[in-house]
């Protein structure tokens, strides 16, 4: 289903712009609520490739609020350190550019994130041993995390 959406989205684009959050539902749902990491990780992942799409719009898509909020959910919620950082990496992919800034603002993402930041690295630093494969895309998400809230809390004011 990823490789599906992603295709769509390389062919035409256009399309996504019509997405409402009925929509998405689904990809919510198993981005939460499913049991399996691997599957949390693709509806993410789906869930954010649209997020992408409607993100190069100048002007910010109301659906990226909910976008925002989901990813945000995984971020504080999920258990596992994998999920996070899968969902923090795409929240990096959807809200990188500055016209999404009020989106950020308006669901108060930064301010968020700069609490979850500490725990996630001591989480990191407590799991490292056991994180396996994941580790380099973990260790990778939480520099990026660092990154990303000092440079959007220099641009939103």
């Amino acid at each position: 289903m990823r490789a599906v959406i992603q295709k769509l989205a390389e062919a035409d684009p256009s399309k996504f712009q019509a997405v409402q959050p009925v929509d998405l539902q689904f990809m919510y749902e198993m981005s939460t609520k499913c049991q399996w990491p691997e599957v949390r990780v693709n509806a993410i992942r789906i869930v954010s490739t649209i997020g992408g799409i409607l993100a190069q719009n100048p002007n910010p898509h109301p659906l990226l609020k909910d976008i925002g909020v989901l990813l945000l959910e995984v971020v504080c919620k999920d258990s596992d350190l994998w999920v996070v950082a899968e969902s923090l990496d795409s929240m990096f992919d959807v809200f990188g550019e500055d016209h999404v800034d009020p989106v950020l603002k308006e669901i108060g993402l930064v301010e968020k994130l700069k609490t979850v930041a500490p725990a996630l690295k001591s989480k990191v630093q407590q799991n490292r041993k056991s994180l396996g494969e994941h580790y380099p895309v973990i260790s990778t998400a939480r520099t990026n995390l660092v990154r990303f809230i000092k440079y959007k809390a220099s641009h939103i004011k």
